[in-house]
C-alpha cells in the first residue's frame, strides 16, 4: 500500500464560522484515507466573492475524495494535481457566470483564498493561496499556558513558544504596489497577489507536507484572515517575552487549552463540546470581518487528555 494511505487514526476535525458580510465559507472531509479542512474567504471587493469561495471550497472536498483511494499516493504532487483541476474548474465556471451576466471580467469579480489542510496516516499536507494562518501547536502547549498562570496570575496569558504560524501569506503592502495590475487591492492596508480567479490559480499555490509528532502530537487551526494572518498581524504586548502577537488567537488557544484540560475523561462528545466552546469564544469576542477556523486535533493529543472520537 502507498506511503499515507493506511487507514486513518482517530484524530479530531471540526470547523467553526462566524459570518458577517458572509463571504466566508467552509467545509470538511472524513474518509477512510484522508481526512481535509477547506477554508475560503472570497474577496470583498470583487463581485461574486461568496460564490467564488464556496466553488473553491466545494471543488477542493470533490478533488479530495476522488483521491481518497488506497491505489493513489497523497503527496506534493498529487495535491498539486488537485489545484490544477480546481483552477481548471474557477475558468469554467466564471465563463458560465459571464454568460449570465456581460458587465463580469477577471478584474472585477470571482476572487477568493484558498486554505486546505489533508492528512494521511503519516503526515498533513496544507496547501494554499491568499492570506490566513495555520498554526501548529505542539500536543502540550497547554501546559506552557498553565504554567504562565501559575507563575504570574496577573499577568495575561504568555504565547506559547510550541504554537507556529507556517503560512506566509500572498500578500504586499500596498504602498509597494504602485502598478495595481500585479495585485488585487482590497482598498485598504495590503494587495492581494496569490489567489484564485476568473484565470484559475493567480500563482502557484504554497504546498508544505509536516511530519505527525509521534511524542507530542499537535493541534492544527487553519484560520480564514478575520481571526488569524500574518499581514493583519499586530504586536500587543512586549515585556520579559510575553509577546502577545494577536489577541484573538492567544484568547482561542488559551479557550483550547482549558478545554482540553476540563474535558479530560468527562465528555462523550468531543466534537460537540469543542463546538460549544469555540462558538462561545466567537460569541465572546469582537469580529470586524468575516472569520473562520478549522480546527485538528491528532490522536496523540486525544489519548493524553482521554478523549475518543
Amino acid at each position: 500500500m502507498p506511503s499515507g494511505l493506511a487507514d486513518l487514526t482517530n484524530s479530531l476535525i471540526c470547523t467553526f464560522s462566524l459570518p458577517k458580510k458572509g463571504e466566508d465559507f467552509v467545509n470538511s472531509y472524513e474518509g477512510k484515507y484522508l481526512k481535509a479542512l477547506a477554508l475560503a474567504d472570497g474577496v470583498g471587493s470583487a463581485i461574486l466573492a461568496k460564490e467564488a469561495a464556496r466553488c473553491a471550497v466545494e471543488s477542493f472536498i470533490q478533488q479530495v475524495e476522488e483521491i481518497d483511494r488506497p491505489d493513489l499516493q497523497s503527496d506534493f504532487k498529487t495535491i498539486n494535481g488537485v489545484w490544477q483541476k480546481i483552477g481548471a474548474h474557477f475558468r469554467e465556471q466564471f465563463e458560465n457566470y459571464k454568460k449570465e451576466n456581460s458587465n463580469l471580467s477577471p478584474e472585477n469579480a470571482f476572487r477568493t483564498t484558498l486554505l486546505t489542510l489533508v492528512e494521511t496516516k503519516e503526515c498533513y499536507i496544507f496547501s494554499y493561496l491568499g492570506n490566513g494562518s495555520l498554526w501548529v501547536l505542539r500536543g502540550d502547549f497547554g501546559e506552557f499556558i498553565a504554567k504562565s498562570l501559575e507563575l504570574e496570575p496577573n499577568w495575561p496569558p504568555r504565547w506559547p513558544w510550541s504554537a507556529v504560524d507556517i503560512a506566509l501569506v500572498h500578500s504586499i503592502p500596498d504602498v509597494l504596489n504602485p502598478n495595481k495590475e500585479i495585485g488585487f487591492s482590497r482598498g485598504w492596508e495590503e494587495v492581494l497577489y496569490g489567489y484564485l480567479g476568473p484565470n484559475g490559480c493567480s500563482i502557484p499555490p504554497n504546498i508544505f507536507q509536516l511530519s505527525k509528532d509521534q511524542v507530542k502530537g499537535e493541534v492544527l487551526l487553519l484560520c480564514t484572515d478575520g481571526l488569524s494572518s500574518a499581514d493583519q498581524r499586530s504586536e500587543v504586548l512586549k515585556d520579559r517575552a510575553a509577546w502577545k502577537i494577536d489577541e484573538k488567537m492567544l484568547k482561542l488557544i488559551t479557550a483550547l487549552a482549558n478545554w482540553l484540560r476540563e474535558a479530560r475523561n468527562q465528555s462523550e462528545d468531543p466534537r460537540g463540546s469543542l463546538q460549544e466552546e469555540i462558538d462561545q469564544f466567537f460569541q465572546a469576542f469582537q469580529f470586524d470581518d468575516d472569520a473562520s477556523l478549522g480546527v485538528l486535533i491528532s490522536e496523540k493529543v486525544l489519548e493524553k487528555y482521554g478523549l475518543k472520537t
